[in-house]
C-alpha cells in the first residue's frame, strides 16, 4: 500500500500530468455545456440548418488552416521568446492580408460556388467567411503562444467561457426562430470571445524586448517547412475530413450533412475533451524530450494505446445502441444520425488513437512525409465519397467513407512507429 500510495503521489505531482488536467478540465466543461445544449440545438434547428452549418464550416476550416501557414505550430519551437513572438506577428499579418484578397476574388462567385454544393443559400451569409476564418486563424495563433508559455489554464478557461456564450446565442436564436444563417453567426462570436478574452489573459507574457525588424523573416525562413509542407498536408486533411459535408450535400441533401454533422460531433466530443488537452501538453513535453534525447517511441506507444482503452467502450457502445439512443435524445427525426454513428465511432477511435503520431511529426522534421501521406489519404477518402455518392446510398457512403478513413488512420500510426523505432534502438 506504501508502494502504491507513493507511486500515486508521484504521479499527481507530475507537471505533465497537472497541466493535462488543466486542460482536461475546462475540455470536461466544455464539451459537457455542448452535449447538454446539443438535445436543445436539434429541436430548435432542423438537420437543413445543421447542414448549412456544417458546409460554412467545412470551407471555412479549410481556409483557416491556411490562413497562418502553419505557422502557428512554430511557435513552440524557438528558444526565444522575442524571436516566436516576432514570427507569430509575421503569420497574423500574413492572415489579415490572405483573408481580404481570398475574399474579394470569390465574393462575385458565390451564388455560383452555392450552387454547386448543393445549398443555394449559402450565399447570403458569405460575408461571415472571412471573420470566421481571420478570427479561427488568430485564436490558433494565441492558443499556441499559451501553450509555449504553459498557459493551459487560462487556455481552459476561455475555452469553457467562449464555449458557454456561444451556445447560448445559438439557443437564443433558435427560440426566435432563426435558422441555419444565425449558427454561423453564433460560432464566429464563439470565437471571437475566445480570442479577445485569451489575448487579454496573455497580454502581460509579450517580450519586452523587441526583436530587429528582420528576426519575423528569419525565424519565417528557419521554419520554412512549415507552408511547404505542413500546411498543405494539413489544409488536405482539413479538407478531406470535411469532404462529407459537400459531398454529401452535392451528391444527397442538406439534410444529410445535417444528421453527419450531429453524430460527428456528439461521439468526438468526449474523446476530444481529453485528446486536445494531451495533445498541447504532449507536444511541448515532447519537444523537450526529443531535445533532451529521450526515448520518443515507447511515449507515443503508451499514449496511443492510452486513447484506444479510452475510446473503444464508446465505440461499442454507439455501435450496438447508436439508433435508438440518438432517436431517444435528439427526437425521432435524428434517428438517421444514429445510424450514421456506428460506423462515425469506428472512424473516431482511429482518428483518435493517431493523436501522438501527429504530434511529433513536426518534432521529428517529417512534414513532408506527412504531407505525402495525406495525399494517400485524401485519396482514399474522395474514392470513398464519390463512389458512394454515384452507386450508394447516403448512409452506405458514409459507412464507406468511415471504414476507409479508419484504415488511412492506422497506416499513419505504423508509418510514426517505425520511425521512432530506429531513433529509440540508436
Amino acid at each position: 500500500m506504501q508502494v502504491m500510495y507513493k507511486r500515486i503521489k508521484s504521479l499527481t505531482q507530475s507537471p505533465f500530468l497537472r497541466n493535462v488536467g488543466k486542460l482536461a478540465g475546462g475540455s470536461v466543461l466544455t464539451q459537457v455545456i455542448a452535449l447538454a445544449c446539443a438535445p436543445v440545438l436539434s429541436r430548435l434547428y432542423a438537420p437543413e440548418d445543421f447542414g448549412i452549418l456544417g458546409i460554412f464550416m467545412a470551407i471555412s476550416g479549410v481556409a483557416c488552416t491556411i490562413s497562418t501557414l502553419r505557422y502557428d505550430l512554430a511557435l513552440v519551437l524557438p528558444n526565444e521568446d522575442v524571436s516566436a513572438w516576432s514570427l507569430l506577428q509575421l503569420a497574423g499579418k500574413w492572415s489579415m492580408i490572405a483573408v481580404l484578397v481570398v475574399f474579394f476574388l470569390l465574393y462575385p462567385f458565390r451564388v455560383s460556388l452555392a450552387g454547386l454544393l448543393g445549398a443555394p443559400d449559402l450565399a447570403s451569409y458569405f460575408v461571415w467567411f472571412p471573420l470566421l476564418v481571420l478570427s479561427g486563424g488568430w485564436l490558433s495563433l494565441a492558443s499556441h503562444w499559451a501553450i509555449r508559455k504553459k498557459r493551459f489554464g487560462t487556455l481552459s478557461s476561455t475555452s469553457v467561457g467562449s464555449c458557454i456564450c456561444g451556445n447560448s446565442f445559438k439557443i437564443g436564436g433558435g427560440l426566435l426562430g432563426f435558422g441555419g444563417g444565425f449558427l454561423i453567426a453564433s460560432t464566429f462570436v464563439q470565437q471571437t470571445i475566445q480570442l479577445v478574452t485569451l489575448s487579454l489573459h496573455l497580454r502581460n507574457e509579450v517580450p519586452s524586448s523587441l526583436a530587429e525588424r528582420t528576426e519575423g523573416w528569419r525565424m519565417a525562413k528557419s521554419y520554412s517547412d512549415f507552408p511547404r509542407y505542413r500546411m498543405p498536408q494539413d489544409a488536405m486533411a482539413a479538407f478531406s475530413g470535411n469532404l462529407p459535408n459537400l459531398l454529401l450535400a452535392a451528391y444527397f441533401s442538406p439534410a444529410a450533412v445535417g444528421f453527419y454533422l450531429l453524430a460527428t460531433r456528439v461521439l468526438f466530443a468526449p474523446v476530444s475533451l481529453i485528446r486536445e488537452a494531451v495533445r498541447n501538453v504532449f507536444y511541448q513535453r515532447a519537444t523537450e524530450l526529443h531535445q533532451e534525447g529521450g526515448d520518443l517511441y515507447h511515449v507515443v506507444l503508451k499514449a496511443t494505446a492510452g486513447f484506444f482503452v479510452l475510446c473503444l467502450p464508446l465505440t461499442l457502445l454507439i455501435f450496438f445502441v447508436g439508433e435508438p439512443l440518438f432517436t431517444w435524445v435528439f427526437g425521432a427525426e435524428w434517428q438517421i444520425a444514429g445510424r450514421y454513428a456506428k460506423y462515425i465511432g469506428i472512424l473516431m477511435l482511429a482518428s483518435v488513437c493517431n493523436t501522438p503520431s501527429v504530434v511529433v511529426v513536426p518534432i521529428l522534421g517529417k512534414n513532408a512525409g506527412l504531407l505525402l501521406y495525406e495525399i494517400f489519404s485524401t485519396g482514399l477518402r474522395v474514392g470513398a465519397l464519390v463512389l458512394g455518392g454515384l452507386w450508394l446510398s447516403a448512409e452506405n457512403t458514409v459507412k464507406l467513407f468511415c471504414l476507409t478513413s479508419a484504415l488511412g488512420n492506422i497506416c499513419l500510426i505504423a508509418w510514426i512507429c517505425l520511425s521512432l523505432k530506429p531513433l529509440k534502438s540508436s
